[in-house]
């Protein structure tokens, strides 16, 4: 996990509007969402890992443990459950809608490029979208 940890600031996107698309997020917030340059910080205290996101329009914290599900509202809005394991040096994230909503299963894969910077696939149904963080 200790690759991971570091900050990191939001370089480009690679098919970002079609994955907000097919996840249901309105054409207002996916304007918003495709233009926002956001910075990352993960972090590890103990078996606690936290994602802190910040941006000018909107900031978000989640501190969970690998392999346990943990309930979280995504950055649009939709009430989620997560899972997060490392597997093969890879950091892999489940989201599947909390009881009772409806929405899709989304699953996001980052990994540690030779630079250092965080690679991002993101996924839901057949679409696939890659977000490239550069480490700061």
């Amino acid at each position: 996990m200790d690759k991971f940890c570091g900050k990191y600031s939001l370089e480009k996107s690679e098919n970002f509007d079609e994955f907000m698309k097919a996840l249901g997020v309105n054409i207002a917030l996916r304007k918003i969402a495709q233009f926002n340059k956001s910075q990352m910080t993960i972090s590890q205290e103990g078996d606690q890992i936290t994602f802190f996101s910040e941006s000018s329009f909107k900031n978000f914290k989640v501190t969970f443990k690998l392999g346990e599900d943990f309930s979280d509202t995504s950055p649009d809005g939709r009430k989620v459950i997560n899972n997060m394991y490392l597997e093969d040096g890879k950091l892999i994230q489940k989201e599947k809608p909390a009881p009772g909503e409806s929405g899709k299963e989304v699953t996001y894969v980052r990994d540690i490029d030779a630079n250092g910077d965080l690679v991002v696939v993101c996924t839901v149904e057949d679409i696939t979208c890659k977000r490239f963080f550069k480490k700061i």
